[in-house]
């Protein structure tokens, strides 16, 4: 689970990823960025496969960067710099269905988590064939114990 690799290929030989906002922080804000998660999105990314995401991520995203600038983690020019990188990332958005909601809160229950997002994001990657790519230790080691498969944890 603490792989650096984060993405497979899929029986078509096709390459995927569903990208977490765990995993886009530790790629991008100044104060979490770790050489792990800056290398697995540039690959991602030079990849030029299909980079998928929760139509959601942005709701997700946004006021994590605006609580690290009002907390003075980083400068205001840095945080547009890092939300012009995260625009720039080509990513295929994929709703989150009534559907998606119901299987994350079981999958949330099962797991015991309270942050639904992972779980959602987990939830429509797996009918994708896309390996779900997170940074959020917390929903890994419980996706590890119980042995949910197609979960790279980069750290």
């Amino acid at each position: 689970m603490s792989s650096t690799r984060c993405f497979t290929s899929s029986g078509s030989g096709a390459i995927s990823a569903f990208l977490d906002c765990s995993f886009l922080t530790h790629s991008l804000f100044p104060n979490q960025r770790t050489g792990s998660g800056i290398l697995a999105l540039a690959s991602l990314v030079a990849s030029g496969e299909t980079l998928y995401a929760a139509s959601s991520l942005y709701l997700e995203f946004l006021p994590l960067l605006r609580k690290g600038m009002n907390q003075r983690r980083f400068s205001d020019a840095e945080a547009r710099l890092v939300l012009r990188d995260v625009l720039d990332v080509r990513l295929s958005w994929v709703p989150e269905t009534p559907q998606v909601c119901l299987r994350a809160f079981e999958l949330a229950q099962r797991l015991n988590q309270s942050d639904i997002f992972d779980c959602a994001g987990y939830v429509i990657a797996q009918p994708l064939g896309a390996d779900f790519v997170a940074s959020d230790r917390r929903f890994a080691n419980a996706a590890r114990t119980a042995n949910l498969p197609g979960v790279r944890f980069i750290a």
